[in-house]
């Protein structure tokens, strides 16, 4: 047991146990401050844990579902990580949304999202501008033409093109046929009418690209 001259506590270690810190001080200082139970820290590595340190650390499990969710873009199931680490889906849930919470407070860049019925990491939207400087890589924007069209589908869906247009006043082919080719919507067979007309559906990739989990979460309609 080592005893050094002048030292008292200057920073709390986890548990509450204090930790010495050398200040000369001109006086003795007592028995109680001076004495160190411990080894002396080894250069470089910090004898106490910072403030907030435990807030944002992983446990073992968090770091699992971390490591999954970052190996695909496609979103992971419940399903298919209890299957990847051998637990049930409480301890699954559990772990997600603990992990959200410690992405949200790293205020990093990624969060965690629960969408299209399943879980994935994706990166903040205000980073966006960065992705499409850095990478080429733009988040898809509509413009008022198509997203009025693609809101009309995500409503009231199944629909028909005639539906569209009895809605928008207006022909709604080109949209339709620019919405497929970005995959937000898909054509989901044909209704049992005159000239069999397609119908219309909503796709996962919508779910997707709107951040829902289902389409339970559209925002309701103004005046509904």
């Amino acid at each position: 047991m080592a005893k050094i001259p002048g030292c008292q506590p200057r920073f709390q270690r986890p548990g509450g146990a204090p930790a010495v810190g050398c200040r000369l001080t001109g006086r003795p200082m007592p028995a109680w401050n001076r004495t160190v139970k411990k080894p002396l820290p080894i250069p470089g590595v910090l004898p106490f844990a910072p403030i907030g340190w435990d807030t944002c650390r992983r446990s073992s499990l968090q770091a699992d579902l971390e490591a999954l969710l970052f190996s695909t873009e496609e979103p992971l199931t419940v399903d298919r990580m209890k299957a990847a680490l051998g637990l049930d889906t409480t301890q699954v849930l559990g772990g997600l949304r603990e992990l959200r919470r410690k992405l949200a407070e790293d205020e990093g860049g990624f969060i965690l999202q629960e969408v299209g019925g399943g879980w994935r990491l994706a990166t903040r939207a205000e980073l966006d501008k960065h992705l499409a400087t850095t990478l080429g890589r733009a988040r898809t924007h509509l413009n008022e033409t198509l997203r009025d069209t693609l809101a009309i589908v995500a409503y009231r869906q199944p629909v028909t093109r005639a539906l569209v247009e009895a809605v928008r006043g207006v022909p709604c082919a080109d949209s339709l046929r620019q919405l497929l080719d970005l995959g937000l919507i898909r054509m989901a067979g044909r209704e049992a009418t005159l000239g069999r007309p397609v119908i219309y559906r909503t796709s996962r990739k919508f779910l997707l690209w709107c951040g829902l989990r289902s389409l339970d979460d559209l925002p309701p309609l103004a005046g509904a």
